[in-house]
């Protein structure tokens, strides 16, 4: 292979780099994936070099950097990948552990290194571990279980002394070919709408407090539950259907009880690998889809397992699409109301049936405060992992919409749902379980509401500066500052080479956020701020 290739990104890398755009430089190691290889006996640092470069040359997605003009990614030539190495022998295993963790928390610069990089850890010449880390936009959940069986069998395959063999996987290249397909995903766009359409303008709006300096920027906490685990089987097998229908309506069960809402809106995961090609593919595929649960009457958990069954069929049936078309459906129904749209709760099931806790009562935590996810623009993300002998529940929300106090109690309603009455009684239903959270309401709650202005001079330079960003960016001849950055004409992916532009033209002060929504440009412009040129070198 000779040369580089330019292509645009698939819909799984779209969502993943627009998460990436989306956080702040500092924050960006939230979406890095950490795999821990246990070198096998015989492995040497030379046998695990050739093993890990052959995979770079196998997989065009570990060799790629992604650029925001256009935006598009640059698939390279196979060259050697750079392994880190630190001695057991030179280091004390407490400095040894601190460089293992800034190597894993190291953000990737998706524009100048590949989504890769490995650190092996030796005692003399012998490997004792190995640390792949690799950044979401080049893998997903799915694809890692893939790549970590492409390792195994290239190791093998070094230390045989025999021809490596590989079975082919489809690469990006193949999925951005799929993807172009006309027509394709226009009725999973067609769902967005309808769901946009619908959507009550704040999920949390009976809790939303105004950020203040004495709360943290976000809460989060996890349980970890052999009873659940237990009940979430059984009662799967009595409803006949997956223990994660069953973990979801028990979660959508307790936000009912938190929000106050009769239909509530939830944002779950299609993984997107029905067909072959995508059961194979080595790349992010998976992508959120919302979906709304009647829960008015108070129904039985028999009954909210029933309708979470049949709206996870509809909804992951829909789950295929580009997802920078459905943000500028969400901002353009923003747009509409003249006002935002809060997200949804997200609820994301992940199966690791390997991995262990090792307890055998429930454990619940309090986590340290998750600020990275917090610049995600999420309000609340659930995560469920199914491991061997437990379920490990964990939720994340925004200071703004949960305490501390009130993310335990969600995880204790959770579990109650699954292990109590409601789960052996089919009369008995979530709400005689778990009552309204005790805190209440939130005192002098705050409505949803753009970011206010940094200043009121409402400069021209400024919005000048913004409205030819926003041409520029889009090859657009006029631009309304009246009207959002979409109902503008402008599209989410071409938000970050905006913001390049933005930069070279001496201003800062707004993210992607803040174009993804539907506020007026001209009151995004009043958020800029401008930088002191550089100074002369000479």
């Amino acid at each position: 292979m000779t040369g580089s290739r330019r292509l645009p990104l698939s819909w799984g890398q779209r969502y993943m780099w627009l998460a990436h755009q989306r956080l702040a430089p500092d924050a960006r190691h939230e979406l890095n994936i950490v795999a821990r290889y246990e070198p096998p006996a015989g492995a040497t640092v030379r046998t695990l070099r050739l093993a890990l470069n052959h995979l770079v040359r196998r997989h065009q997605g570990l060799r790629t950097t992604f650029h925001p003009d256009g935006p598009h990614q640059q698939v390279h030539p196979p060259r050697p990948l750079a392994i880190d190495c630190v001695d057991l022998a030179d280091r004390s295993p407490g400095e040894v552990n601190r460089l293992v963790t800034a190597f894993n928390r190291r953000a990737f610069d998706l524009e100048s290194e590949p989504p890769i990089r490995a650190l092996l850890v030796t005692d003399g010449s012998v490997p004792t571990a190995l640390n792949v880390v690799l950044h979401h936009v080049a893998v997903d959940d799915w694809s890692m279980q893939r790549l970590h069986a492409d390792l195994d069998r290239v190791h093998a395959d070094v230390l045989a002394e025999r021809p490596v063999t590989l079975p082919a996987r489809p690469q990006p290249a193949d999925a951005v070919a799929v993807e172009q397909e006309p027509g394709l995903g226009d009725a999973a766009l067609t769902w967005w709408r309808q769901e946009a359409a619908t959507a009550p303008t704040d999920p949390f709006g009976r809790h939303r407090t105004p950020p203040a300096p004495e709360l943290p920027v976000a809460v989060s906490a996890s349980l970890s539950s052999p009873a659940a685990q237990q009940a979430a089987r059984q009662l799967s097998e009595r409803y006949g259907t997956w223990p994660s229908m069953v973990y979801l309506a028990a979660f959508v069960a307790v936000l009912h009880r938190y929000s106050g809402l009769d239909r509530v809106p939830v944002q779950v995961y299609g993984a997107n690998r029905d067909d072959e090609w995508q059961r194979e593919l080595l790349a992010p595929s998976f992508l959120p889809v919302p979906m709304t649960v009647d829960c008015s009457g108070e129904p039985t958990l028999a009954t909210l397992v029933e309708q979470v069954v049949a709206g996870s069929e509809a909804a992951l049936a829909h789950s295929h699409y580009p997802y920078d078309r459905a943000l500028e459906i969400l901002a353009e129904e923003e747009s509409r109301r003249g006002r935002p749209v809060g997200p949804p709760a997200s609820f994301n099931y992940l199966n690791h049936p390997t991995r262990q806790a090792g307890v055998r009562r429930t454990v619940l935590r309090r986590n340290a405060v998750p600020e990275g996810w917090s610049g995600l623009g999420e309000d609340a993300y659930f995560r469920l992992y199914e491991w061997r002998d437990c379920a490990v529940a964990v939720l994340n929300a925004q200071g703004t919409v949960m305490t501390a106090d009130a993310a335990q109690w969600f995880l204790r309603g959770f579990e109650t749902v699954l292990v109590g009455p409601a789960g052996t009684d089919p009369q008995r239903r979530p709400v005689d379980l778990v009552g309204p959270w005790p805190g209440g309401t939130a005192a002098g709650a705050a409505p949803l509401a753009w970011p206010a202005p940094v200043r009121s001079d409402g400069s021209d330079a400024a919005r000048d500066a913004l409205v030819a960003a926003v041409r520029a960016a889009n090859d657009l001849d006029t631009v309304d500052p009246g009207h959002g950055y979409v109902a503008a004409g402008g599209r989410i992916l071409r938000v970050p080479h905006l913001l390049d532009l933005l930069a070279r033209a001496g201003w800062s002060g707004v993210g992607v956020a803040a174009l993804t929504g539907g506020a007026p440009l001209a009151e995004i412009a009043g958020r800029l701020v401008p930088q002191p040129a550089p100074a002369d070198p000479r």
